[in-house]
């Protein structure tokens, strides 16, 4: 009798939890689709904000702004190399994961 019984159950039990268990691959692959279109998002934000900032000086010293960039570099001077290191490393580091994204992406 308790064979039946654990048929049945089986019988309406097997095909609900294949519709949860695919309802659940289904959202957790959207999930990560959502979590990687905003890591890369982040990434090509951080690659224009660091271009924008290694670039601004070398372009200004081409135009009439060029005593600024100069001026920025002077107030730079004081800086301890440690604040320095630490900015280059983090913008390096920055670029390097996106470039590795965008190599594991391949």
């Amino acid at each position: 009798m308790s064979n039946i019984f654990t048929k049945l159950f089986s019988f309406i039990t097997n095909p609900v939890a294949d519709i949860v268990g695919g309802w659940q691959a289904r959202k957790t692959a959207a999930q990560q689709g959502a979590i990687d279109r905003s890591t890369a998002a982040m990434a090509g934000l951080s690659d224009e904000y660091l271009l924008g900032i290694w670039s601004a000086p070398f372009i200004m010293m081409f135009t009439p702004w060029h005593e600024v960039a100069v001026r920025g570099f002077e107030r730079l001077s004081p800086l301890p190399d440690w604040y320095v290191g630490g900015f280059v490393s983090i913008s390096f580091s920055v670029f390097g994961i996106t470039q590795l994204f965008k190599w594991k992406g391949k």
